[in-house]
């Protein structure tokens, strides 16, 4: 008898040669990182600007309500002050109000796009980053004046002590400049981090 399993195995299809896979490509995680902050940042920014839209369109109503308060803390004169550089920049902080909405609208649309890992998110931060360093000149330019009457109606509070309410007023500067450094922070941030060569060359591949 003749052996003809050797045969049979030796017609079977073989398998070809395997080749190790290539190694999944490592994603970043600073798109999602800086995405997030992006996000929280320009909700926080869109809600904080409606309410100073809301604040300034019924601006009457508002110091009415205020006004009995200021007068209880002996801040009456300083309150009027107040109000009325509000009014006569009304127009301005409305301006101001609408164009941070706007703002905050494009932030949050680069933070979403750089998130989703679109090439369009780098335009749309580094826009926003040069017009919010450009609104927040401004900004510090229309609030001067109203920032410094904040301080002097704090200073005017009898139940604030002495010390305290003599410092009010020389603070205002420092104060200020540390509102605006803050406001300057992300885009001085953003406008660094993507015009690095190794981002822009990865957010060219997407």
């Amino acid at each position: 008898m003749t052996d003809d399993h050797g045969s049979d195995f030796e017609s079977l299809p073989t398998a070809p040669p395997t080749e190790a896979g290539e190694r999944p490509e490592h994603r970043s995680s600073w798109p999602n990182v800086i995405g997030i902050i992006a996000i929280v940042f320009g909700s926080m920014a869109a809600l904080g600007s409606c309410f100073a839209i809301g604040a300034l369109l019924f601006l009457d109503q508002y110091a009415d309500i205020m006004n009995s308060f200021q007068a209880q803390a002996g801040q009456g004169e300083a309150w009027e002050e107040m109000v009325a550089i509000m009014d006569a920049r009304q127009l301005i902080f409305l301006a101001l109000g609408f164009l941070a909405l706007f703002l905050a609208g494009l932030l949050l649309a680069g933070g979403i796009a750089l998130i989703r890992r679109r090439p369009s998110a780098r335009g749309l931060l580094l826009g926003w980053s040069l017009a919010k360093m450009a609104m927040a000149v401004t900004e510090a330019w229309a609030e001067w004046p109203l920032t410094k009457a904040s301080y002097r109606a704090q200073a005017a509070n009898e139940n604030m002590p002495e010390g305290f309410r003599t410092a009010m007023e020389s603070i205002a500067p420092v104060v200020a400049s540390c509102t605006f450094l803050w406001y300057a922070a992300l885009p001085v941030f953003l406008l660094i981090w993507f015009n690095r060569g190794k981002v822009r060359s990865e957010m060219s591949s997407w």
